[in-house]
């Protein structure tokens, strides 16, 4: 499968990822215009996490991810965010005008779509420490 996005320098295998991606959340909020660029950031979100950590969503992964992103990569689990993988999210999530992060508990729970104006400024406010995260320090 051709993505119309970048491989050059990702660690993970971008190809699967994009054709193996299950659609957690409500995808039915997007845009159809964004759906695809919706999709492709969670499964890399969530394949990222698998591959450095070993865990389909780890806790806060949001987070982590974005100050990654914003940073151009870093050390993450078992290995680093590459600049490539860095920009990556950030162009996805630019496209599709969201993040995903984790909400709910139990069955009802799952990554859900945010649109990104609204993730940016509680991102903000929770690294200002004017909110507090559950399981994120």
């Amino acid at each position: 499968m051709k993505t119309p996005w970048p491989t050059e320098g990702l660690s993970v295998a971008w190809v699967d990822v994009v054709g193996q991606v299950e659609p957690w959340g409500a995808l039915a909020d997007c845009d159809p215009a964004s759906a695809p660029a919706d999709l492709a950031l969670q499964g890399f979100m969530s394949a990222l996490s698998e591959e450095h950590y070993c865990a389909g969503w780890l806790t806060g992964l949001e987070y982590a991810l974005w100050d990654l992103a914003r940073e151009g990569g870093g050390g993450f689990g078992m290995g680093d965010v590459t600049a490539a993988e860095a920009a990556l999210l950030l162009a996805l999530a630019e496209e599709a005008g969201a993040w995903w992060r984790w909400e709910g508990e139990g069955a009802d729970s799952g990554p859900r779509r945010v649109a990104l104006a609204e993730w940016k400024a509680h991102a903000d406010a929770v690294r200002e420490g004017r909110e507090h995260v559950r399981g994120w320090f």
